[in-house]
């Protein structure tokens, strides 16, 4: 268990690393074969050189939740399972290979508790990020819950992908058979599909079961070599798809430039990329998806995991956690939640803007 652990200060000589897939440093090595836990933990390369720390290499994130990961470039790991309420953010490009994937899971737990991926933001990636995948998933025979997660200003045209779910049969670790639940994520201005699967996925896995996401100027479909399986699954409805002009107009985005996209979030602090107007085409467009929530909270063997992602389920998405760059503590989560209704229909995308909203006096605190 590695909890309330501060890594930042690296450095490295111009000459240090070669050859491909080579870091002179690396913050988090390997898992040896064991389960690990990562809580409250901050790598923030801010005061550092950013560009030649891989942040993690092949670690076990079995857990990893309430933490943040900045100004640095990749980070790949092994089963993992429980991912929430962190933040990744300010990526840069490797000096040496290039290849940088913001969080890449090789291999996913197997379990009879599903893997789960909810309240996770990244953000304000450089222009350079690597080519690579923002979010690389490698899912099995375990079923996979991935909600409430918020993507801006992290993608710039021709470096990779955002969102990557592999398949069979390249990936024969990643059989793609237990079942993939996808809903109620905000996506900016990314450059392939939210449900991508790969161009070797066209042969074998399950389609994903993709309901209320909102995509601001992000592709439906794959295109191309690739194939996207959103609209082609058994089931997918209440996603939602906006140009960045019409979510400026509703209050999602400003219209000024981002770090990487065309159009930043709005109320970036507090609740990026919420909504502001009061006829904010994203209110009451979604399923009401209780059942999928009922679902988690009737797995019995990891009780902590599934009851928190149940009740995470219910609610509109919390933004991570606060990072204060003076302390460097994290303070969890950032804002209050809003119930999602029991029957009626959700709101698309990762918040929920009315109903019942918990008492909070937290704060964000931001560079």
């Amino acid at each position: 268990m590695l909890e309330n652990v501060y890594i930042h200060g690296w450095t490295a000589t111009s000459t240090a690393g070669s050859g491909s897939n080579s870091h002179p440093v690396t913050l988090i090595a390997g898992g040896g074969g064991v389960n690990q836990v990562f809580d409250h933990m901050v790598i923030d390369g801010a005061d550092s050189n950013p560009e030649v720390a891989a942040w993690g290499t092949f670690p076990w994130f079995y857990h990893m939740r309430d933490s943040i990961v900045r100004y640095t470039d990749q980070g790949v790991g092994s089963n993992c399972h429980d991912i929430h309420d962190n933040i990744f953010e300010y990526f840069t490009t490797t000096l040496y290979d290039g290849h940088t994937n913001a969080f890449e899971c090789n291999a996913d737990a197997s379990g009879s508790t599903p893997n789960v991926f909810y309240n996770n933001v990244f953000r304000h990636f450089q222009p350079s990020f690597g080519n690579g995948e923002l979010i690389w998933f490698c899912p099995n025979t375990t079923p996979e819950y991935w909600f409430n997660n918020l993507m801006y200003d992290t993608v710039t045209p021709g470096h990779g992908q955002s969102w990557n779910v592999a398949g069979t049969p390249i990936y024969a670790g990643c059989p793609n058979t237990g079942g993939q639940y996808m809903f109620n994520n905000t996506l900016v201005d990314q450059t392939s599909a939210p449900c991508y699967l790969g161009s070797w996925n066209s042969t074998g896995g399950q389609y994903i079961q993709s309901y209320n996401n909102h995509l601001i100027n992000t592709p439906w479909d794959g295109s191309g070599s690739q194939t996207g399986h959103c609209a082609g699954g058994p089931s997918s409805s209440g996603n939602l798809s906006m140009t960045d002009a019409q979510a400026t107009s509703q209050g999602y985005t400003t219209g000024s430039p981002g770090t990487v996209s065309s159009n930043t979030c709005a109320n970036d602090s507090t609740a990026a990329c919420s909504p502001s107007a009061s006829s904010a085409n994203t209110k009451g467009a979604g399923s009401n998806l209780q059942s999928y929530c009922t679902t988690l909270a009737s797995y019995k063997s990891e009780p902590a995991i599934s009851f928190d992602a149940a009740n995470a389920c219910k609610n509109g998405t919390s933004d991570g956690c606060a990072y204060n760059t003076t302390t460097h503590t994290m303070n969890c989560p950032v804002n209050g939640v809003i119930s999602r209704p029991a029957t009626a229909a959700w709101d698309t995308g990762a918040y929920q803007n009315y109903g019942i909203q918990a008492p909070t006096n937290l704060k964000a605190t931001t560079p």
